[in-house]
């Protein structure tokens, strides 16, 4: 690596480390006070991320003529049943538009959005043959997320007190031998 490369990599990884860290990875980091402790937590949220997401569901569905639902209080529809779909199978451009969307639901799992985790679980099973109801829940998700859009993982830097005494200590060599 040459001087030059190096000391510009090295610039720019200084100025970018001032300071307390402001995104990761698409999600917003922040400190938040948590109302029982002293001391600031950092938490993290993809508000901004999902934002994007749904205005880009958005803006491919009003090519359509169709809208988010507006009255999605859970992640997928009441008494929905992926694997009782009988609704067309998707054309190869809407299955890979489906793809692509189970994509972006499965990273805002991966930022803060685990309620969501179950319901992208069960649709993602679904890639490889999707179908026009599977896309629809999809867009249910999208429409949840529009309409809880305020979610925060804190993450705790305290270390667990743990009680050795609580935990019987056993003599394993009898079942495991030597290993």
């Amino acid at each position: 690596m040459s001087a030059s490369l190096a000391t510009s990599c090295q610039k720019t990884t200084k100025e970018d480390s001032v300071g307390p860290p402001k995104r990761y990875l698409g999600a917003t980091i922040k400190g938040c006070q948590v109302s029982d402790e002293e001391t600031e937590k950092w938490g993290m949220l993809a508000d901004e991320y999902l934002a994007q997401a749904v205005k880009n569901v958005e803006t491919e569905l009003a090519k359509i003529r169709k809208k988010l639902s507006t009255r999605a209080s859970t992640p997928m529809a009441q008494g929905y049943k992926p694997k009782l779909g009988v609704s067309p199978v998707l054309d190869a451009g809407c299955a890979n538009y489906y793809q692509n969307l189970v994509g972006v639901l499965w990273w805002a799992v991966e930022l803060d959005r685990i309620d969501i985790y179950l319901e992208v679980s069960l649709l993602s099973a679904y890639n490889a043959q999707p179908r026009q109801g599977h896309l629809e829940q999809v867009f249910y998700i999208f429409a949840y997320l529009k309409a809880q859009n305020h979610s925060t993982i804190m993450f705790d830097d305290s270390l667990p007190n743990i009680n050795d005494s609580q935990f019987p200590n056993y003599n394993w060599k009898d079942i495991y031998g030597d290993v």
